[in-house]
């Protein structure tokens, strides 16, 4: 959440610095040169440009693209159903 108070950010976890941001966590997918992302509990709880906030671990993401709050929603669940059939044939089991 860009905005995030400096407080928040200081308690993290985990901050990925260095980073080209693209947050989908607004309307405007804003993307940010040289950003960083600040995690805690396994949840985002921040992201910004400029000096990144101190954290128990940082990781320096080397210019690499990283979206925060992006969820993969491409899968393929419907394969898991698919297993317990056999394949369709002409032939009588």
């Amino acid at each position: 959440m860009s905005g995030s108070s400096e407080e928040e950010h200081a308690r993290a976890d985990l901050v990925v610095a260095g980073a080209r941001c693209v947050t989908v966590l607004d309307a405007a997918r804003t993307e940010i040169d040289d950003g960083w992302v600040a995690v805690r509990d396994g949840l985002v709880v921040g992201t910004g440009s400029g000096p990144p906030p101190e954290a128990a671990e940082t990781l320096d993401a080397g210019e690499c693209l990283v979206t925060p709050g992006f969820v993969n929603a491409h899968h393929h669940l419907f394969q898991n159903l698919t297993r317990a059939f056999p394949p369709m044939t002409d032939k009588p089991l």
